[in-house]
């Protein structure tokens, strides 16, 4: 019997939800910001995180601040909180709106705090890209950092909300690939690892839609998964864009240079991740300033792990090649929805006649 129970363990602990593991996760505010603040207890509440696992910092809310103000208003300070109540299960932080976005060399502040007990401040390999385990920070020298942002308190609450409710939802990923992109070099292996994330889920019997047409994809629904080029798509439809509905715990990536350079409404430029962080997506990868793209999260990797059973935060970061970049996940880094198994729909009994 022992020894049957062990051979089960390790699938149980894939499957064990991640909300559960509240000390794993540091809470970041900014005093600053009634918004920071309301976002934060919001956050805290609704996944039960004690006090000792929020950090308050105070720093201007503006979205951009200099590489200097970041060490001494923002690593500096988290560190610190870190040192004084040790939190030895530590392995996500999570910022809030208002907690500055982006320095003034064009790097991602969450990017960079990735590696804040050593302060790194260029760009270097992530070591839990294209790894298939769990995430423990002992084990690969970083943190894992999401953020809980959108255009309006509102916008953010409800990507909260989306993913407390997501245990167990299930939904079809949609992968838009533009084959345009096929004649030029570079672009086209953005696309054949769409090709490959498209056989990946098929093997598995993962319901997926790919769009290879020249038409940009829109107007599907009850997605729980969304790939597209977004704004530099050939045949971008903006409507189309914003017309796609999805299920809590869905998640997207765009292949787009600026699409998480602001979390305020702008006039024009490419596609922004805060629009589905409106229409609805739970979790979704951007980026502050031109990444290149070879730092586009691969949709291969993606998809398989978070429909493995890994959480948001895993599963991005094993998609993603690098740290202390660009890079910025929007989304609260426990949300596992296929950590859930759902429980079968019992048929009603024939009444007999």
């Amino acid at each position: 019997m022992l020894k049957r129970l062990l051979r089960i363990l390790p699938i149980l602990a894939l499957v064990t939800p991640g909300q559960a593991a509240t000390d794993r996760v540091l809470v970041i505010v900014n005093d600053e910001s009634p918004v920071s603040t309301e976002i934060g207890q919001y956050y805290a509440a609704k996944r039960g995180i004690g006090n000792q696992f929020i950090c308050h910092i105070k720093v201007s809310p503006s979205e951009k601040i200099g590489l200097k103000e970041y060490h001494e208003k923002i690593r500096i300070p988290i560190k610190e909180h870190i040192q004084k109540y040790g939190l030895p299960n530590l392995d996500f932080i999570v910022t809030t709106k208002d907690v500055p976005l982006v320095d003034d060399r064009g790097f991602s502040i969450d990017s960079l705090l990735t590696n804040l007990p050593s302060g790194v401040e260029k760009q270097i390999a992530n070591p839990y890209f294209l790894r298939d385990s769990r995430f423990k920070s002992s084990a690969y020298g970083y943190f894992i950092v999401t953020r809980l942002d959108g255009y309006t308190i509102k916008d953010v609450k409800g990507l909260i909300d989306r993913s407390v409710a997501s245990a167990g939802k299930r939904g079809l990923i949609l992968l838009d690939l533009d084959p345009t992109k096929d004649t030029r070099p570079g672009y086209v292996d953005l696309n054949q690892d769409i090709r490959m994330a498209a056989i990946g889920l098929a093997e598995r019997g993962t319901p997926y839609k790919l769009e290879s047409t020249g038409e940009f994809a829109g107007n599907y629904k009850n997605l729980i998964g969304y790939y597209s080029w977004g704004s530099n798509d050939t045949h971008f439809d903006k409507k189309r864009y914003l017309s796609n509905t999805f299920v809590p715990g869905a998640i997207a990536e765009t292949i787009v240079s600026t699409s998480g350079r602001s979390f305020e409404p702008q006039a024009g430029g490419q596609s922004m991740i805060a629009d589905l962080i409106q229409t609805g997506i739970t979790g979704v990868k951007g980026y502050v300033t031109e990444p290149y793209g070879t730092s586009m999260a691969k949709a291969s990797v993606l998809f398989d792990r978070y429909t493995k059973g890994y959480n948001l935060g895993e599963s991005f970061y094993m998609a993603s090649p690098f740290l202390c970049w660009k890079d910025v996940v929007i989304g609260d880094p426990l949300c596992a929805p296929y950590a859930i198994v759902p429980k079968p729909v019992k048929k009603p009994t024939p009444k007999r006649r």
